[in-house]
């Protein structure tokens, strides 16, 4: 076996390539439900290997078993690969049931001991393939049946076909090895019920299998083989299987990198636990507690090639059923990165001055230590203690409350360097095994992301005792914060952004030294373009005199979006009156926009991850901020899209409803709350390009919405909420956009107020993603070029030389070669009729516009209209 592991280690090469790192590669907070199972959390972050495979020795207690009945009565495909080097003179059953005579229906999958081909047996019938599966090497088989007819591929060649109509079941005891044994290597099997994945020759997949439409089983893949990545059914590992990282069929064997993963209940009381690569898996530390480590099975099984893999311990994966609530969880995953974050571990020495070796690649602004074989404090070094004045005297420590201590015997008076750290004897027991957490602070040496930007900052700050708080400038938004007082005792806050820390209140946080559950403040700080500003007096943030310490994360990611898919969504539902219904996105949402299609009358929900989902606007009026609509859009806190209520805004039984909903991401489009200057002057923005066009809303005002947009005439502006043409005399020509800023000349009462707080959403052109533009009518029918290839999903039009409504249509309710049905964001007509006019229809490239005199006629000859698009 050494010799094939090799041949296919040096097949595989390497995977990591020259690209820098992204924000999203090295660090995710991921919010998840327990299910009181096996749960495969999809974070991306390469912490285990990147594939590989199952083995099995050929032994009766050698196998994996179903938690369910997987029934296939029509159409199916099975298909996995195979590494067979069996010498065993019976059947090689791959797939099968009825193990040990338990009764129901015997089916398998196998090769013929003789000849090696392929077979099915349907309970009544064998059926084999024309030829033999090669051994000693990776092979592709597959079998699929339409209608009666069965068919076997071998490395993608037809090898013959036989009849069975016969319902094929493989029982909850049926297992993937069974009954005669395979012996060798299995990796990526799919069941797929309903489907005929291949039709005709094919040329074998050279990527792993994804789930599809239909999929019953995917599992052995990953360095997570025994679980289900399709979440259909729980698969249990029995007697001396094993998986093999080393070997898979595609050449993607690759390290891990590395890391922690850090999970904390939202729900329960209950402890922090912490797993990581360096220590390995079951064995689990809690920051909230000086125990040394302990040993716990079914609880983190695996580190992923994209996150890891939960079993059913209750403490980080238990169900609603058990509980008798939901059971939410946080995660925080950090993985091994230059100038980011490291590991490290160590036997003590006894000795005052122990010098450890690290790789982190700069001097840590955090070191975290812990011992692990026995109880003591986690001990805490971190550059901004004391001032920032030889932090390396002092300490803290992470389990407690207590304020810096000093104390020479825990990094022993000597500062860290880019490659050491040194500790002292109370680091250092002799006889003690210990673990570094280290953490990096980047000051303009970072080197993530396409321009090679900072991500993390470890600082200190003293507060003013005021509501007016000090502003901490970091450079960039962060999306978690740490945070601690160090002169007096305080806990070891932990914020992030997707449970929520919006601006105007609503910050919900963790102890990291306790075992509470998820709380809310009011607002103790506002997040800002370029850090986070203290808005509370209160002695555990902004105490006057008082001192303070952060590590900060950058909120990601760093580079544009490669498909609009991840960062834009469209759902069309039907309402159904119930509480705490999920409306998917496939991402997390950062601003989402839900109108009614049925019901005139209800104006629109606009809430956004900032401001918090309960702070609601309605595009057709110019309302200040609603702040008690706790039943309408009610959660992001999701790792795929938001949380409604039972209003009828959003989810009257009765009603029909579309939701339109934006993830933030550079070039594309951001978010920013501000407050108004009351003169000239300039705000910050994180879009990473030169916004083209601008939504403004006071929060606390009833002010017009204003929209700026890179096409309309200098100094003009249009109204959200109105059908007005261009209008002048909020926005001037001196106003102006770049790529970090937006700069107004003037004081304004709808943009710029110094009484006032607002928001502002931010659009751009990004190729093939969106498209910002303007086009003149020409009363006809016009193709709107936006880049695309398969065409726009979203549309958003306005005519400007004369009133008109804004116009939206997208392609979950209709953008067809015929009537379209629309809605309008500046009133609360209902999507009426339903049939719409023929105003738009589909195109590649974009978008055509027509001229349509029964409908709105927008586009007639000389009519001057923007539009924003999204593929």
């Amino acid at each position: 076996m050494a010799t094939k592991k090799k041949m296919l280690q040096a097949a595989a090469g390497s995977a990591t390539g020259g690209a820098a790192l992204d924000i999203t590669d090295v660090f995710s907070t991921y919010l998840y439900e327990g299910n009181g199972g096996t749960q495969v959390i999809q974070n991306g972050i390469k912490l285990g290997q990147r594939f590989g495979s199952v083995q099995f020795a050929q032994t009766t207690s050698d196998y994996l078993s179903f938690s369910s009945a997987i029934t296939l009565s029509g159409d199916f495909t099975i298909e996995t690969w195979l590494y067979s080097d069996s010498t065993f003179s019976a059947q090689n059953q791959i797939l099968g049931s009825d193990y040990a005579g338990t009764g129901g229906t015997n089916n398998q999958v196998y090769l013929q001991n003789t000849s090696n081909k392929l077979g099915f047996y349907d309970g009544s019938s064998a059926h084999l393939s024309n030829g033999g599966v090669p051994q000693n090497t990776w092979s592709h088989v597959a079998i699929t049946r339409s209608g009666s007819t069965i068919a076997f591929y071998i490395d993608g060649q037809s090898s013959g076909t036989a009849t069975s109509s016969a319902s094929v079941e493989f029982k909850a005891i049926g297992s993937l090895i069974a009954l005669n044994f395979f012996k060798g290597y299995i990796a990526d099997l799919r069941i797929v019920s309903g489907s005929v994945v291949y039709a005709s020759n094919f040329t074998p997949p050279s990527q792993p299998l994804t789930a599809i439409s239909g999929t019953q089983v995917l599992a052995c893949q990953g360095s997570s083989p025994f679980s289900d990545t399709s979440n259909n059914t729980t698969i249990t590992k029995n007697g001396s299987v094993t998986a093999e990282a080393t070997l898979d069929p595609y050449g993607l064997v690759e390290d891990g990198e590395g890391g922690l993963v850090w999970i904390k209940s939202r729900t329960q009381t209950d402890s922090h636990y912490l797993w990581d690569t360096e220590r390995g898996v079951n064995k689990r530390l809690s920051t909230n507690q000086p125990y040394g480590e302990n040993n716990e099975t079914d609880a983190l099984n695996s580190f992923n090639s994209n996150g890891f893999t939960l079993g059913s311990a209750g403490n980080v994966n238990s169900s609603a059923a058990n509980l008798g609530s939901a059971a939410d969880y946080a995660s925080w995953t950090f993985r091994k990165a230059p100038k980011f974050f490291t590991m490290v571990t160590w036997n003590g020495t006894g000795n005052e001055n122990n010098t450890i070796n690290h790789d982190l690649g700069c001097v840590p602004g955090m070191i975290i230590v812990k011992r692990i074989n026995s109880s003591a404090n986690w001990i805490v070094y971190h550059r901004g203690v004391n001032g920032g004045t030889n932090p390396e005297q002092y300490n803290l420590q992470l389990d407690n409350t207590n304020p810096q201590d000093q104390n020479s015997s825990y990094f022993s008076n000597t500062a860290p360097t880019d490659t050491t750290f040194t500790v002292g004897s109370l680091n250092s027991a002799s006889g003690g095994t210990y673990i570094a957490y280290l953490f990096a602070h980047n000051n303009g040496d970072g080197e993530f992301g396409p321009d090679g930007s900072d991500i993390i900052k470890c600082g200190s700050y003293t507060g003013n005792g005021s509501t007016d708080g000090p502003e901490i400038d970091l450079g960039f938004e962060p999306q978690w914060i740490m945070l601690k007082e160090t002169n007096n005792t305080g806990g070891w806050f932990i914020f992030d952004a997707m449970r929520g820390m919006p601006v105007g209140g609503g910050d919900t946080y963790l102890y990291a030294n306790a075992s509470d559950a998820d709380a809310t403040f009011s607002e103790r700080f506002k997040v800002t373009p370029t850090g986070f500003k203290l808005a509370t007096s209160s002695g555990s943030f902004n105490g006057s005199g008082d001192t303070y310490i952060y590590m900060a994360i950058r909120r990601g990611p760093l580079a544009p979006p490669e498909d609009a898919t991840e960062v834009f969504d469209v759902n069309a539902y039907s309402g159904n009156s119930t509480a705490g219904r999920i409306i998917s996105s496939g991402f997390p949402v950062d601003l989402a926009i839900v109108q009614s299609r049925s019901a005139a009358g209800d104006t629109n929900a606009v809430a956004d991850r900032l401001r918090s989902a309960n702070k609601l606007f309605n595009t057709p009026n110019n309302h200040a901020e609603l702040t008690n609509n706790s039943d309408s859009i009610t959660g992001f806190d999701f790792m795929d899209g938001i949380e409604i209520g039972t209003d009828t805004r959003v989810n009257w039984s009765s009603g029909t409803y579309v939701s339109w909903m934006w993830k933030r991401a550079p070039g594309y489009f951001d978010a920013v709350a501000y407050k108004g200057l009351g003169a000239a002057g300039s705000h910050n923005h994180n879009l990473g390009a030169v916004p083209e066009m601008v939504w403004f809303k006071a929060r606390n005002d009833a002010q017009e919405w204003i929209v700026y947009h890179k096409d309309l005439t200098a100094g003009s502006h249009l109204r959200l909420n109105a059908t007005n043409a261009e209008l002048t005399g909020e926005l001037t020509t001196s106003f102006a956009v770049s790529d970090t800023q937006f700069t107004f000349a003037n004081d304004f009462a709808t943009t710029n107020s110094s009484s006032t707080n607002y928001i502002a959403y931010l659009f751009a052109s990004l190729p093939g993603i969106s498209k910002v533009g303007s086009f003149t009518g020409n009363g006809g029918s016009q193709t709107i070029d936006c880049g695309f290839t398969s065409g726009a999903r979203f549309v958003l039009i306005k005519r400007t030389s004369a009133t008109s409504n804004w116009l939206v249509f997208d392609t979950e309710r209709g953008i067809v070669s015929g009537n379209d049905p629309y809605l309008f964001l500046d009133a609360s007509d209902s999507e009426s009729p339903y049939g719409g006019f023929d105003e738009i229809d589909p195109h590649p490239s974009g978008f055509t516009f027509n001229y349509n005199p029964a409908g709105f006629a927008l586009n007639g000859s000389g009519s001057e209209l923007i539009f924003y698009a999204i593929a």
